[in-house]
Order: structure tokens, then C-alpha cells, then sequence
């Protein structure tokens, strides 16, 4: 998922488990948990302004990670930094500052 958002354009990407990190304790539903996998990911040229990633998974089961029920971010986008609690969210904007050429795709009309 998250290379075919950032692909070539990453200086480093640093994965991790655990507690969640991109929490908001006045919203509930950002609270976060103690089981997340998240990501760092140094954009090349911009070591400033690196990105963090996590997916809220509910408790383990059996050993496994449980079913993943939220996505949090906290990246530059051209208007700065900006927490994003959308995959596609994340993945427009990030593209959008860091691959060159990227256009906005276009949309459909739902039916």
C-alpha cells in the first residue's frame, strides 16, 4: 500500500508496532490503541518533513493481529502539515507534493 503511494520517492521508510502514536484524545474516535502499525517515511530532499502513517487494528486474536478499523497520518501537503484520518487523503496529497508531474485523477459521477 504505502509504496505504491510513495514508490521511488522516499529517502527511507522506518516501519512499527505497537501503541499508537497519531492520537487526539479529545476525539474519540482517534484515541488510537495499543495495537498500530505505523511508518515514517523521509521524502527525498526533504528530510524536514518526513511523513508518519499508522493502522489501528483491534485486539490480536489467536496470535494474529486483529482486523485493522482506522487509518491516521501526519504529513506535508503544498498547505503544510496536516493530519489526515483518510488513506486517500494521504495518498493525493502526499503525490501531490512529492511525484513530480502528478496530476489529480479525474472523477466520475456516481450514478
Amino acid at each position: 500500500m504505502v509504496n505504491d503511494v510513495v514508490g521511488d520517492t522516499a529517502e527511507s521508510i522506518t516501519w512499527r508496532g505497537g501503541k499508537c502514536d497519531l492520537v487526539n484524545e479529545l476525539n474519540p474516535l482517534d484515541a488510537g490503541s495499543d495495537w498500530c502499525g505505523g511508518a515514517t517515511i523521509v521524502p527525498k530532499g526533504h528530510p524536514k518533513e518526513p511523513a508518519e502513517i499508522e493502522v489501528y487494528f483491534e485486539k490480536p486474536v489467536g496470535g494474529k493481529p486483529g482486523k485493522p478499523y482506522a487509518f491516521r497520518a501526519v504529513n506535508y501537503d503544498v498547505d503544510g502539515l496536516d493530519y489526515k484520518r483518510d488513506f486517500l487523503d494521504f495518498d493525493y496529497a502526499y503525490r501531490q507534493k512529492y511525484v513530480p508531474g502528478f496530476e489529480r485523477p479525474e472523477t466520475r459521477d456516481c450514478d
